[in-house]
């Protein structure tokens, strides 16, 4: 298995939630504008000095999915700010 190249081939956040067009996609959209980053949890992943990919396995209908990849990607955009 090559990881480079299932990393490669993988989608954004937003076409994952767009593949759904129901409640999961709503359910995780509420999740991710309810999520605040804790100011001391932005500091430490601030203080990580290296580049970090992260490949997700994931379902629309999976419910540690629904829970967790907003908050993935609430990190990834208060990292960026």
């Amino acid at each position: 298995m090559d990881i480079k190249k299932l990393y490669n081939s993988g989608i954004t956040f937003e076409e994952f939630i767009l593949q759904d067009g129901g409640s999961y996609k709503d359910k995780i959209m509420e999740i991710y504008n309810n999520i605040q980053i804790d100011d001391n949890l932005l500091k430490k992943i601030n203080s990580i000095d290296k580049e970090i990919n992260v490949l997700v396995f994931a379902e629309i209908w999976c419910p540690d999915c629904v829970i967790n990849l907003p908050a993935l990607k609430k990190s990834v955009i208060s990292i960026s700010l």
